[in-house]
């Protein structure tokens, strides 16, 4: 937030699972009333954006989106709105925003990663990642990092501590069947 004609300067958004599924039609990034100013780079890396709509974002050329996963499940193609130019499918997209990605994530009811999900280990690396992921688990150094917030456990005994404990298992009934849950 800024205000007096404040400009924002070296925002770094990394390693973050969105789940967007609003009521009405509206992207899970909208960034376009925001003014970038300075000399630090502005940048969105290495996110997972599964949106149950086919807007992905809404952005000024300000921040730049690298290296992130974006998942749509309907029938249509999704949209990106960057730079004051509208791109419908990834491939138009990619001309403005390098290296994303469009892949099912297969990630589980919590947005883990899943054996086999295009999320494990393809991440940037970035300055900084912090010392753990969202649920606590240490991000190791040496392992290319995954894309999310949540990394793929490198253990057993990582897997089980991140379970959510008194949970054995959860049922989800789509009400809708552009929606899927891994199990």
């Amino acid at each position: 937030m800024t205000w007096d004609g404040g400009l924002l300067d070296g925002v770094f958004i990394h390693n973050n699972t969105f789940f967007w599924n609003p009521p009405v039609e509206g992207p899970p990034a909208k960034m376009t009333e925001t003014e970038f100013g300075g000399s630090r780079s502005n940048s969105v890396i290495n996110n997972v954006i599964y949106s149950t709509v086919p807007s992905m974002i809404h952005s000024g050329a300000g921040i730049k989106f690298q290296h992130n996963l974006y998942w749509y499940p309907g029938d249509s193609l999704p949209k990106w709105s960057y730079g004051g130019r509208e791109h419908v499918g990834l491939t138009s997209y990619r001309a403005a925003a390098k290296d994303e990605l469009f892949i099912e994530p297969k990630l589980d009811w919590l947005l883990r990663p899943l054996a086999g999900s295009q999320a494990i280990g393809r991440g940037l690396r970035v300055p900084d990642p912090g010392s753990q992921d969202a649920f606590g688990a240490p991000l190791l150094p040496g392992k290319p990092p995954d894309i999310g917030a949540i990394h793929w456990p490198t253990s057993v005994a990582e897997a089980t501590r991140n379970r959510s404990p008194g949970v054995s298992s959860v049922t989800f009934r789509a009400q809708s069947p552009n929606l899927r849950f891994a199990p």
